[in-house]
């Protein structure tokens, strides 16, 4: 797994300026679902060079599947925190988010368990990581914890 590279962030960024301003609720949460798609295939697709769960992964692998996690959890959250993120006035007339977001969200919530979970094994000794989560919480979406 090598993370979200540059072009990835930068389209997903521009995607956002071109799509958000003064968009309608529906406009919103639908350019999210379609951009969490997009992130989901890429993850899976980013999984796909790593053999996760064949045998023993180095301390340099482990490490790489880690920051990539984590980068790929950041990304997640711009993409929410554009759409939800609370600002003042709050700029959504609907509360909460929607069905098909959230089942997005945990699609990608299980695609990076897989990943944390091979690294954070490999890593344990080394690091004294004696667990991690992942956390989903509205209205700012993913978050990564390390705990030592």
């Amino acid at each position: 797994m090598n993370g979200p590279d540059t072009e990835t962030r930068g389209r997903i960024a521009e995607w956002a300026d071109e799509t958000l301003p003064d968009a309608s609720d529906d406009t919103a949460e639908g350019w999210l679902d379609e951009v969490l798609g997009v992130i989901a295939d890429a993850i899976a697709s980013d999984e796909e060079d790593d053999d996760l769960f064949g045998g023993e992964l180095d301390q340099d692998a482990a490490a790489g599947i880690l920051a990539a996690a984590e980068s790929w959890a950041s990304v997640v959250s711009y993409a929410v925190g554009r759409v939800y993120a609370p600002t003042s006035p709050w700029p959504r007339r609907l509360a909460g988010w929607a069905t098909k977001i959230s089942a997005r969200l945990n699609t990608i919530l299980a695609a990076l368990h897989a990943a944390m979970s091979a690294a954070v094994t490999t890593l344990s000794a080394t690091f004294g990581i004696t667990s991690y989560s992942i956390g989903l919480s509205f209205p700012w979406g993913v978050s990564v914890s390390l705990n030592f």
